[in-house]
């Protein structure tokens, strides 16, 4: 899937949201949050590497992935992306966080201050 156009940080970089689920489900919630941007939805089953992968040859590197699962930043890591394209952020969301989860990689409270770059 080419993007078309995209919403960008005040920095340029653009913002896309890759995510793994229920499409109707995955849709609703990007909906909810008001957010205005490209979405690959992807089954859990198939990983975000792929569709990672097709972002980077649209945009170039660096890019920075964002998510609150380990196994999914561990998971790209191990693809050989990290860290020459891709820049793996972990969010760290109240009860789902252990520190022995979070210390593996960068980590974040919250997106507002990327949101600003």
């Amino acid at each position: 899937q080419r993007l078309r156009r995209t919403q960008k940080t005040k920095s340029g970089i653009p913002l896309v949201i890759v995510t793994a689920g229920d499409k109707k489900f995955q849709e609703r919630k990007i909906e909810i949050l008001g957010l205005h941007v490209p979405a690959f939805i992807v089954k859990p089953s198939d990983g975000k590497v792929e569709p990672l992968r097709a972002l980077l040859a649209q945009f170039g590197s660096p890019i920075w992935h964002i998510d609150d699962r380990t196994h999914e930043l561990d998971t790209i890591h191990a693809s050989g992306l990290v860290p020459k394209n891709i820049e793996v952020i972990q969010i760290v969301r109240g009860h789902r966080s252990q520190n022995s989860e979070i210390s593996r990689h960068r980590y974040i409270r919250s997106l507002y201050p990327l949101w600003k770059e």
